[in-house]
């Protein structure tokens, strides 16, 4: 959760940071799993020879699902949540896919908050009726309503203290 991957407005501060939380299936893992299979795929045709082409099309089966582990591995591992005193960011760093999405503040019209399995989940959306989520969230979704609520709060009083 680096601070420094985000590009911040001059004068911008960022109040709350967090990534979503999933369960992780370490390295390790993965690589027992493959080298178990590799060795059936080189076992099975020799002990039953039937089985040959099954162990084929498992090996294809096995090789999809550990190009969709990488895949949500990436995915979620890349994905940053912030809000600052001026916008609220969801950025997400892939070497090829990433992007930033962002809503003002200002624009912001409702905060909606559930927790659903332990995971929580924040939904903004602002006057153009674009939203923006914060899910998986292992923090209690109500607190990072309520932090973003006194941070407009904030905003607005100083804007009509000037």
């Amino acid at each position: 959760m680096s601070r420094g991957s985000l590009a911040l407005q001059s004068g911008e501060t960022i109040v709350w940071q967090g990534i979503p939380f999933y369960p992780k299936l370490g390295l390790p893992v993965v690589s027992l799993v493959t080298a178990g299979l590799t060795a059936m795929y080189y076992l099975i045709p020799q002990l039953v020879p039937a089985l040959r082409d099954a162990s084929q099309g498992l090996s294809l089966v096995f090789g999809l699902l550990v190009l969709m582990w990488l895949y949500i591995d990436a995915k979620y591992r890349a994905v940053t949540y912030y809000i600052t005193d001026r916008r609220i960011i969801r950025s997400q760093r892939l070497p090829i896919l990433g992007n930033t999405q962002e809503i003002p503040l200002q624009s912001l019209v409702r905060i909606r908050v559930k927790r659903v399995r332990g995971r929580g989940y924040v939904v903004f959306q602002s006057r153009d009726t674009s939203t923006l989520t914060f899910g998986d969230l292992h923090e209690n979704p109500q607190e990072i309503k309520k932090t973003t609520e006194r941070i407009i709060l904030a905003g607005r009083q100083s804007f009509h203290q000037e």
